[in-house]
């Protein structure tokens, strides 16, 4: 019989490496995504951040998200204020802010975030 073992960062690392992913976003900052996300990454749906398409798949599809909302956005701020680990997950309680033409926005979001060695494989609504 055969095990199959998949490993998963602590939760510190995974938690860490989300605050990462999430700034690198903010700043629209695609430079470090080779360390942050799989190459096979999915990313999406996500309620109120993604609106060209539900889905972004693979490194490619992440920095294009990356360009839609710094397109989209005069100001786009993502803040996370908890993480915690639920069934595997990262779970990441996010406030999203919006800028455009003097308008504001504020969304708050929940995320399920996962990982496998030490990158983020998916990201979807919790």
């Amino acid at each position: 019989m055969t095990t199959t073992t998949t490993i998963t960062p602590p939760a510190a690392d995974a938690a860490t490496t989300v605050r990462s992913f999430f700034a690198a976003w903010e700043a629209g900052d695609v430079s470090e995504l080779s360390t942050l996300v799989d190459a096979r990454v999915v990313l999406g749906p996500i309620l109120g951040l993604l609106y060209e398409r539900a889905v972004y798949t693979g490194r490619a599809g992440v920095a294009q998200a990356f360009a839609e909302t710094a397109v989209r956005w005069h100001a786009l701020e993502i803040d996370v204020q908890a993480t915690r680990t639920d069934d595997g997950a990262l779970i990441a309680d996010l406030n999203l802010s919006f800028e455009k033409h003097g308008m504001t926005c504020d969304i708050p979001v929940t995320v399920a975030c996962r990982l496998a060695d030490g990158r983020v494989v998916s990201v979807e609504d919790a």
